[in-house]
């Protein structure tokens, strides 16, 4: 439903979740934090591969 609503409307989410398997099956544009800080940002395969997003998200 988010994905209709955002290309029929052309509305823009912000969508805030911790489980990357469920986040990036949504988004275009992802920034990854850590400790409260941006550690990655771009598109869903960037990020999966991103040095920083494995050590963070699946302890390196």
């Amino acid at each position: 439903m988010i994905q209709k609503i955002r290309d029929e409307q052309g509305i823009t989410f912000l969508i805030i979740e911790h489980r990357l398997d469920i986040a990036l099956q949504y988004a275009d544009h992802v920034f990854a934090m850590d400790k409260g800080k941006i550690i990655a940002e771009g598109d869903s395969k960037e990020i999966i591969k991103h040095p920083k997003v494995i050590d963070s998200y699946l302890g390196g």
